[in-house]
């Protein structure tokens, strides 16, 4: 095994912001998805939560991830918000610190 290396290569199609922009890629939108910014920050801050509460994330990571769910300027404009969430509402939690989760 010794000298074998293993490319690490990989692509990514972002979803379109809308379902009228996604043609025909069967995948859902950012507005199917999350229907608002602020529904694509709540499920953000609960996986966090669920993964912090799992171990799978440090509490630096996790509050690192919110912030840049919060800042993401491609993530729905303000027009999406009135779209319904086709998945609902994440639950709200406490906030994303290690004591949380104790």
């Amino acid at each position: 095994m010794e000298d074998r290396s293993c490319s690490l290569e990989g692509s990514f199609i972002a979803f379109a912001a809308t379902q009228a922009g996604r043609g025909a890629d069967p995948r859902p939108s950012l507005q199917e998805r999350y229907g608002s910014k602020a529904n694509y920050v709540k499920q953000v801050e609960a996986a966090a939560r669920q993964l912090l509460r799992e171990g799978f994330l440090l509490s630096e990571d996790a509050e690192r991830l919110v912030r840049e769910a919060r800042a993401q300027s491609r993530i729905l404009s303000a027009t999406a918000d009135a779209v319904p969430h086709r998945y609902g509402v994440a639950p709200e939690g406490p906030p994303l610190n290690a004591r949380s989760v104790a």
